[in-house]
C-alpha cells in the first residue's frame, strides 16, 4: 500500500490486495463488517483526543512524538521513559 501512488480508494486496496494474495471475498466482507467501523472510530476518538493530526504518531511514556524518528532516537526516548517511571 506504500508504494501505491495517487488517491488510496476501495479499487486500489482491491487491487494491492489481489496482488498480495489475500482472500477478496473475506477482505470485502471484513471491510463492511460493523465491527471493524467501531474500531476505526475508537482509533479516531483517542487521535483526536491526543491531539495526533497525522501519521506516525508515538506516544512514549507521557510524550507524544509526531512524525517519524529514526532508530536511535526511538531507542533514546525509550530509555528515557523508562528512567522516568
Amino acid at each position: 500500500m506504500m508504494a501505491a501512488k495517487g488517491q488510496i480508494d476501495e479499487k486500489v486496496v482491491l487491487q494491492v490486495a489481489a496482488s498480495s494474495g489475500l482472500d477478496l471475498d473475506r477482505l470485502k466482507s471484513d471491510m463492511n463488517a460493523g465491527e471493524i467501523d467501531e474500531i476505526i472510530k475508537r482509533n479516531y476518538d483517542l487521535a483526536q483526543a491526543l491531539d495526533i493530526h497525522g501519521t506516525p504518531a508515538f506516544v512514549i511514556g507521557g510524550e507524544l512524538v509526531p512524525g517519524a524518528i529514526d532508530i536511535a532516537t526511538m531507542k533514546q526516548k525509550i530509555a528515557a521513559a523508562r528512567k522516568s517511571g
